[in-house]
């Protein structure tokens, strides 16, 4: 686990045990985790090839329709260019809306997705890192895969994502000494593959859609 990452997690247990979590469907709360898949271009990107992470979320339903997730995100990527590693770590919060296809079996979603990331490269005894903010749009489908007729199902959750971050300036490690970079990193475009399981919990009223 990365120094990062531990702050993140701190932070998702701490908002899960004050704001309980929502499912897309009649759940009122929910908690998802995903496995993630991201591809990477652009100049704060360039040389750095696509990689796997995770995602940790709770999420509220709003209404039949809206829902709102928060968490935290993580990819990591070697580097095509030369030796090296690249980590992506951040928090998020997705609203999504449920398009209703008068389905109890499949629900599609539209989302879009506001996310305060860290860029960091590490090669050899030098690092850098940077700070960013990306805005990403998607779509997916989510299918009960258990106690379907129930009140608070587990779903299966498919969807893909694309979009855009801008980074700020870098700040360099080297040999032990932090200085930081005058020339911006730059922005570069994402592109997510999403496979993840949410669970209903039973807190608060049910909502059909």
């Amino acid at each position: 686990m990365t120094p990062y990452s531990r702050p993140l997690i701190a932070t998702l247990l701490l908002c899960a045990a004050q704001l309980p979590a929502a499912a897309q469907t009649r759940s009122t709360w929910s908690v998802q985790g995903s496995a993630l898949y991201a591809g990477l271009g652009g100049r704060a990107y360039k040389g750095i090839d696509p990689g796997a992470g995770f995602e940790l979320q709770g999420r509220r339903k709003l209404d039949p329709l809206w829902s709102l997730g928060c968490g935290v995100q993580g990819t990591y990527h070697s580097l095509s260019s030369f030796s090296g590693s690249e980590t992506l770590e951040g928090l998020f919060c997705e609203p999504r809306k449920l398009v209703d296809i008068n389905s109890e079996r499949v629900f599609p979603y539209l989302s879009a997705r506001a996310a305060l990331l860290r860029q960091r490269i590490t090669s050899g005894d030098d690092s850098r890192s940077a700070k960013g903010l990306a805005l990403n749009i998607g779509t997916g489908i989510m299918m009960p895969i258990a106690n379907t007729a129930g009140n608070y199902p587990t779903l299966l959750e498919i969807g893909a994502s694309g979009g855009y971050t801008q980074f700020g300036n870098f700040t360099k490690n080297v040999g032990g000494l932090t200085v930081e970079n005058d020339q911006p990193n730059g922005g570069g475009w994402n592109f997510v593959v999403r496979v993840g399981v949410a669970v209903g919990l039973p807190y608060g009223t049910p909502k059909r859609p």
